[in-house]
Order: structure tokens, then C-alpha cells, then sequence
């Protein structure tokens, strides 16, 4: 998504400079600010470098596309002439007026209209939709609108498992851990959305099924036949 996008490179340059300026001392003495949120004394003690606290840190939510404050109060101990600052301000006067639809409403539209929406890029490319190009009927789509919302509610930290058995892409669920923060749901839902873009919507069920059955959720993949069975 646009918003990542732009996270991502302006951590990038962060990152850069950051490997320049920060001593050791700085790294430890930042870590030992944050150890709280590390919560854990192996990954703790594992962190070596900035880069690394720094994927902790989005890990347990405390930096993400739309948290940057920490980053930029680090920033501002860089020489003078570093940039970084300046692009953080501006990267800060665009999120302001960045407006993300909900994920629901962005499944809810594509399945109205599959042909012309996109549903969530892809880490290197944009989301192919599958052959199967003609639009289901009004009453399917309020099943897999459903099924999805239902699967979501309840697969809990096992939504990883899940999309990796549903063929989404290791990239793509970083992406999605990185946007939704600790929401498990939103980031299940938005999981289940690049499944649904690259599926046939002919035997999406059976293939959501067998994900659920393989990723050790049998209890998901019963709600999912007991709503289906609702239809």
C-alpha cells in the first residue's frame, strides 16, 4: 500500500544514516529505554545493531508506518547537515492527509466489482486476479464476505500460519504485521483478501478449508463449513 511504500523508504534512509552516527553505546542505551516493550530476554540479548531493534520495535508495535516518532527523535542527534529530518516532516505533513479505506470496505467493493479493484499489492508486483474473471452473484459474495469476517474474528496469532498455507507471500504478511499492529483480525482479514485476489473463486472455500485443516485450526475449518451451510 501507498503508505508502506513511503514507511519503507524513508526507514531505509533512516537506517542508512543511522549505521553512520549511532555508536554501539547509543544501540544499548536504546535498548535498555525500550527493554519493556522487547519483552522477551532472548530476542533482548539477540539485538546487535539499530536495524535489528528496529524490526523488534515494529514487531511489538511501537514503530510502524504511522508511529515514527521514536525514529524521529533519534534522528535528531545526526550531524546538522543530514537530511533525514526534513524528509521525516514532510513524510509526517503527507500522513496527515493520507485516508486508507478500512479493510472492510475494500473487500466489500472488490467483491462487487472484481474486475476494476485492487485489493492489496503485493510485495513485488501488483495482485493478479486469477482466470476466473466474472463477477460472482450478489449472494456469493455476502458468503465469502462472511466466511472471511468469521475466520477472522476468531484465528487469533495463528492468521500467519494460515496465509502461508493459503500460497500469500512472505513479504505480503510482513507487510500486513507491519500495517495492523497488534489487530490480529485486520490482519487476518487483510491475509484472507490477497488469497481471495489470486484465487479461483470457484473452489475458494475448499482451498480456505484446507489451509485451516493444515494450520492445526480444525475449529475454523468447522465454523467455515457451519457457515456455509447458513447459505
Amino acid at each position: 500500500m501507498e503508505q508502506y511504500e513511503q514507511y519503507i523508504a524513508l526507514r531505509k534512509e533512516f537506517l542508512s544514516e543511522a549505521k553512520l552516527y549511532l555508536t554501539r553505546s547509543d544501540v544499548i542505551a536504546l535498548k535498555i529505554r525500550h527493554q519493556q516493550a522487547i519483552n522477551s530476554v532472548r530476542t533482548y540479548e539477540s539485538i546487535e545493531n539499530i536495524e535489528q531493534l528496529v524490526r523488534v520495535l515494529e514487531k511489538r508495535g511501537v514503530i510502524r508506518y504511522d508511529k515514527i516518532q521514536l525514529l524521529k527523535n533519534i534522528a535528531q542527534n545526526f550531524p546538522h547537515h543530514s537530511m533525514i529530518n526534513t524528509k521525516f516532516n514532510k513524510y509526517m505533513a503527507w500522513l496527515e492527509n493520507y485516508t486508507p479505506y478500512p479493510p472492510e470496505t475494500n473487500l466489500y467493493k472488490c467483491l462487487n466489482d472484481r474486475q476494476n479493484y485492487q485489493w492489496y499489492p503485493s510485495t513485488s508486483e501488483s495482485v493478479m486476479y486469477s482466470s476466473y474473471s466474472q463477477t460472482q452473484p450478489e449472494d456469493q459474495q455476502k458468503i465469502m464476505y462472511t466466511v472471511f469476517n468469521g475466520v477472522s474474528e476468531a484465528v487469533g496469532k495463528s492468521w500467519r500460519d494460515v496465509a502461508r498455507y493459503l500460497d500469500v507471500r512472505e513479504g505480503d504478511i510482513d507487510r500486513i504485521d507491519t500495517q495492523f499492529n497488534s489487530d490480529s483480525k485486520e490482519k487476518a482479514f487483510a491475509a484472507l483478501k490477497i488469497f481471495a485476489a489470486k484465487s479461483d473463486l470457484r473452489c475458494w472455500s475448499i482451498n480456505l478449508k484446507n489451509a485451516l485443516e493444515k494450520a492445526r485450526r480444525k475449529d475454523l475449518r468447522n465454523l467455515v463449513d457451519d457457515l456455509l451451510t447458513r447459505k
